[in-house]
């Protein structure tokens, strides 16, 4: 096996791709390790397109209004979606009082989604996660400004 204490050129091979392979599967587990971690942060939306998209409708609690989006609106929902970070999971938004805005998005494959925002929380089908402040409080707003819209082109 040894010879001067070096290896044979076919024996340096092996041992050479053995290191390899088990760097190989360290990397990767690594990898998954990582990428599975709690707390670690997400942007679930961010390869969501209007395209796959049949249609949106926002509803505000307060005052318990439901409005559907034109389809400039749907792309404004989608850009502030896809910039959209969520971090670990947290079910304390129910302790907060305030104003909700459900966006319920249809896709045109017909599964639906539905994504509240309650600043700093983003609900996703029932299930809430600790958000980015400053893309909750975009949505909250857009929420808000659409139904002002649709109020002053229904004259009040």
């Amino acid at each position: 096996m040894y010879r001067y204490g070096y290896l044979r050129e076919g024996e340096r091979y092996v041992k050479r791709k053995f290191v390899f392979v088990c760097m190989i599967v360290t990397l990767t587990v690594a990898s998954l390790w990582a990428g599975n971690m709690p707390g670690k942060a997400k942007m679930p939306f961010f390869r969501l397109n209007a395209y796959e998209i049949s249609g949106i409708s926002v509803q505000l609690t307060p005052p318990g209004e439901n409005v559907e989006l034109t389809d400039e609106e749907i792309q404004t929902v989608v850009e502030i979606l896809g910039r959209t970070t969520v971090y670990e999971r947290d079910s304390s938004y129910s302790d907060y009082s305030g104003q909700n805005i459900v966006f319920h998005i249809e896709k045109k494959d017909k599964t639906t989604v539905e994504v509240a925002a309650f600043t700093p929380f983003l609900v996703i089908n029932g299930e809430g996660y600790r958000a980015d402040y400053g893309a909750c409080e975009d949505l909250s707003v857009l929420g808000n400004r659409i139904l002002g819209n649709r109020r002053n082109e229904d004259g009040g």
